[in-house]
């Protein structure tokens, strides 16, 4: 940290477009009680980033964006223990954003301890994406021979959702690409075999399903996952089984779907990464602690492999202005990554 208190990051001036992401210094955050304080070595984007940036109130701002870090610890509050200056850390940050900077603050409940054998950058595109896959196929939701659905695996969420799938004995996994690209990255990148792959740009709505389950032998799949939304949100209703439960990180089902899901008994869940650190009582947080802990492990062992991750530059206005870009024109696979010096 810098003799003078301060440091650089790019602050949100204004909702709105990326021209309101601005560089500048700002004071250096103090750690709370129960906080550590971060010296940022990469930072993560994730889609939430520019739609918060879109749809952030006048009064939310200005404010430094970026939901996950890994880092240094510099100084640590006065009742933590489990975490000393100079241990490598990586962060998810839902109640404090602030990752688009040199130093952020995190609960210890959002902190894990980065293994030797998984470099900063790649620890930096775990948290958010990781943990949201987690919630969606981990856990014991999808077990050996378990058929699974994923709608949108080439994204950073898709990519790690797939190897959690595909580390908990699930088979198949039917994932689903809109481009020549997109399915290349699925086969090249995450192993999933050509045969698997639902091209929804080739097929229109009323084929959809079909197609889908045909690769499933005809069957429907109990555990159907939709991380795109709108007509992939009606396809996993369509295609998940009786008494099977589709999932969304996107939408919630209109009458219709809920009509469809009610027909054959199954269930909807809708996941929201934030819900436990935003709603829920301080004493279920290091259920997050816990994922990520897990996440690093069945990473560090080579249980699972990550999708790509890409590096758009340093910390500045126009490295996050790209990569908000990039990640609103639909033009990333995988995760993107910025370094901070």
């Amino acid at each position: 940290m810098r003799d003078d208190g301060a440091m650089k990051a790019v602050i949100l001036s204004a909702p709105g477009g990326v021209e309101n992401l601005q560089l500048t210094d700002t004071a250096t955050p103090e750690p709370d009680a129960h906080e550590v304080r971060i010296c940022v070595v990469a930072a993560g984007f994730n889609p939430s980033d520019y739609k918060m940036r879109q749809t952030a109130s006048t009064v939310d701002v200005p404010v430094v964006l970026g939901g996950e870090v890994a880092g240094v610890v510099d100084a640590v509050g006065a009742e933590v223990s489990e975490f000393r200056v100079g241990d490598s850390v990586c962060a998810y940050l839902p109640l404090k954003r602030g990752g688009y900077a040199e130093a952020v603050c995190a609960h210890v409940a959002f902190v894990a301890k980065k293994p030797e054998t998984i470099s900063f950058t790649t620890a930096a595109a775990i948290p958010l994406a990781g943990l949201t896959a987690m919630a969606c196929v981990g856990n014991g939701i999808v077990d050996a021979n378990t058929p699974v659905f994923i709608a949108g695996g080439a994204g950073g969420v898709g990519g790690f959702a797939i190897e959690i799938a595909r580390a908990a004995g699930g088979d198949p996994i039917i994932t689903t690409a809109g481009t020549e690209s997109s399915a290349g990255y699925l086969v090249q990148t995450l192993g999933v075999s050509p045969n698997w792959i639902v091209r929804y740009d080739q097929v229109n709505d009323s084929e959809l399903t079909t197609a889908s389950r045909s690769l499933n032998r005809g069957r429907l799949f109990p555990v159907a996952v939709d991380l795109v939304g709108r007509r992939m949100t009606k396809l996993c209703c369509d295609v998940v089984a009786f008494d099977g439960c589709a999932t969304s990180i996107v939408q919630r089902p209109d009458t219709e779907d809920q009509e469809r899901l009610s027909s054959k008994s199954a269930a909807f869940r809708f996941v929201s990464l934030r819900a436990r650190a935003k709603s829920g009582d301080v004493a279920i947080w290091p259920e997050y602690k816990r994922g990520l802990t897990v996440l690093l492990d069945l990473i560090s062992g080579g249980q699972i492999r990550l999708p790509k991750i890409t590096t758009v530059g340093t910390l500045s206005a126009e490295t996050v202005r790209s990569a908000h870009q990039l990640m609103e024109e639909k033009h990333t696979q995988g995760k993107l990554v910025m370094s901070i010096a």
